[in-house]
């Protein structure tokens, strides 16, 4: 990554002018150890700040790396929705109509229904979701309290929570 893609984020300097790390605050690793200059070392103390920096700052980031260790499975039903997804883009238009109606979706409104057989995207099949809310405290959280959920368990589990709020 660019050190300009930090440029919105203020670095903190110790009292000996040195920069402190954007996530924990401890001197970055350029002042720690003699190594290759790398651009996390100029930002973060460490690989791990790095990563959980950007799983915090970035939703593309942290999409990835959820699909990294679960693939677009959903956690609650097991569906694959990465596979769906793939099946439907893949599908003539013409086609996704009746694969869709023999799947979970067919419960979504009209509306999103026709958005997903006309321009399907990895969006509409699965999301990434908190698994402590963030209204209780969960949205600056590391990859442990994320999890893939499907499209409609995802908007079950997103419309029973706001009920407790």
């Amino acid at each position: 990554l660019d050190p300009s893609e930090f440029k919105d984020y203020v670095q903190v300097i110790n009292n000996e002018g040195k920069p402190l790390c954007l996530l924990c605050q401890q001197p970055t690793s350029q002042f720690n150890e003699p190594c290759q200059s790398a651009t996390w070392e100029t930002s973060f103390c460490s690989h791990k700040c790095h990563e959980d920096f950007l799983v915090r700052s970035s939703q593309g980031y942290m999409r990835a790396k959820v699909f990294e260790t679960e693939h677009g499975v959903c956690q609650h039903c097991g569906l694959n929705a990465q596979e769906l997804y793939l099946c439907v883009r893949d599908a003539q238009k013409k086609q996704r109509k009746s694969l869709l109606e023999s799947t979970w979706l067919s419960q979504l409104p009209l509306d999103q229904l026709n958005e997903i057989i006309q321009n399907p995207t990895e969006g509409q099949f699965w999301q990434v979701d908190h698994i402590r809310p963030v209204y209780v405290g969960g949205g600056q959280c590391s990859l442990e309290n994320l999890q893939t959920l499907c499209t409609v368990c995802h908007k079950e589990r997103t419309a029973k929570q706001a009920k407790e709020r």
